[in-house]
């Protein structure tokens, strides 16, 4: 809940509006964000991982080659970062105190999906080959890999809603500009 409420914050000064909601309305926004956020991932995660049984399943009683394709691992990751997609364009229409219409894709939205993908598979490769965070700092090295995915991933979040806000002021610059 507290991310909302900073993204908020954030969202505001990147769009360049003094921050005009109430404790209680941001705060009941930011609570229904983080169980919007919360199921899809939690969907996301499902797919992830029930996602594979349920191909093993479907293909050893179907004998279609289209049902294969369909099932395939890029379709589940295809999924996954719709639920992605779909999730940080709902938070930056939602978060900041600016009336924005809502598009499925806006170019901060899309930036924040490519650049977890890469973060993500960068990350992991680093962690599984370079990093003995286990052998250094025993069983809380699991915990300082959390800490630093969340704030890289916070990060991306943030440079994605720059992207739009820098977009929305040149184009708001240009219709003031026009009249």
């Amino acid at each position: 809940m507290r991310l909302f409420l900073t993204m908020g914050k954030g969202l505001d000064a990147v769009f360049e509006v003094d921050h005009r909601r109430n404790f209680l309305k941001a705060g009941g926004l930011s609570l229904l964000l983080t169980f919007f956020v919360l199921f899809l991932l939690f969907m996301a995660m499902i797919l992830l991982v029930v996602g594979p049984a349920i191909a093993r399943l479907l293909l050893s009683n179907f004998e279609a080659p289209w049902l294969h394709v369909l099932l395939s691992a890029g379709t589940r990751w295809s999924v996954a970062c719709g639920f992605m997609l779909i999730s940080t364009s709902v938070i930056y229409w939602a978060v900041p105190s600016v009336k924005l219409p809502w598009n499925i894709i806006t170019p901060g939205s899309l930036f924040v999906v490519v650049s977890w993908v890469v973060m993500l598979l960068g990350f992991r490769e680093y962690v599984e080959n370079f990093a003995h965070y286990n052998e250094t700092y025993g069983t809380l090295g699991g915990f300082i890999v959390l800490l630093v995915w969340l704030y890289m991933t916070g990060a991306i979040l943030m440079m994605g809603g720059e992207i739009n806000g820098v977009i929305y002021r040149a184009a708001k610059e240009k219709s003031e500009a026009i009249r």
